[in-house]
């Protein structure tokens, strides 16, 4: 029998367990497996014996747009169809990615990842993606700051490119013979990547503040706090480019504040709480 060889173009994914897809996916891709585990005993002559364990599988999609198709907890019915068959679902979204290239102007994209909530089903479901493309330059783009919730806030310059990560963790348990999830602990994270040679002028390294970061000329994420962690300063002398600095920055959900332990927030771009 010969293969089936196809582009990838009809790909597509609804994550509603249906045929209705989400909005400009650009890859995706699931590990649908079992798990393998092997062991060695007195009469095994020294060689492994490998036992087939619960069914477990996770997966990843790449996005367009101010915001994830899912948000880290969410429960999704994944239907991944890759222009010939289909494999589907219920799957655990545990992290969300945004990259903001604004140096080059690329468009808005989120890495998604997600792991298994049920057996994976073969079948032959066709998903259309009947949406507008969700591109959105990175051009308008900011990130600015304050050092607390309702200071005023200042533009960071010189942001060349700036990443968000927001993320559940999983806590795993099996049932008949399948590994499943509920979600668990939040985290959130980000990075700044800016041109800026003056010392006094960086935020530096323990400074913890709130930030925005603008998905367009006026929406953003409010982060609240956001500590800068082990910064780069990255002079390169024999190339002669740009006097670079890097910002990792960790999250923390209080701040003490004149002694007083102060809640922070992460809020979407459409002004709801993904924590708070």
């Amino acid at each position: 029998m010969a293969a089936t060889i196809i582009s990838g173009i009809s790909g597509a994914v609804s994550i509603t367990g249906n045929t209705t897809g989400a909005s400009t996916i650009a890859e995706w891709s699931i590990t649908p497996g079992k798990q393998t585990v092997d062991g060695r005993g007195s009469n095994t002559a020294g060689a492994p014996v490998v036992v087939i364990g619960n069914e477990d599988w996770q997966g990843k999609m790449r996005t367009y747009g101010k915001e994830p198709v899912a948000y880290p907890g969410a429960s999704i019915s994944f239907v991944g169809y890759n222009g010939q068959g289909s494999f589907a679902g219920t799957a655990l979204v545990t992290s969300c990615t945004l990259t903001v290239d604004i140096a080059t102007g690329a468009p808005l994209s989120w890495d998604i990842e997600f792991v298994g909530n049920s057996a994976v089903t073969l079948g032959s479901t066709v998903v259309v993606d009947a949406t507008l493309p969700a591109m959105y330059s990175s051009a308008l783009c900011k990130v600015q700051w304050s050092a607390t919730l309702a200071g005023s806030f200042a533009d960071i310059a010189g942001v060349q490119r700036y990443q968000i990560t927001l993320s559940r963790a999983p806590k795993t348990y099996a049932q008949s013979q399948i590994i499943k999830r509920v979600p668990s602990t939040y985290d959130f994270s980000a990075s700044v990547d800016l041109l800026e040679a003056d010392p006094s002028v960086q935020l530096a390294a323990g400074d913890m503040s709130v930030y925005k970061f603008f998905v367009d000329a006026s929406t953003f994420f409010k982060i609240g706090y956001l500590t800068v962690d082990n910064p780069e300063q990255n002079v390169q002398i024999e190339s002669g480019d740009i006097v670079a600095y890097r910002m990792p920055l960790k999250g923390s959900f209080f701040k003490s504040i004149t002694g007083t332990m102060t809640r922070g927030i992460v809020t979407k771009p459409d002004t709801t709480n993904w924590l708070s």
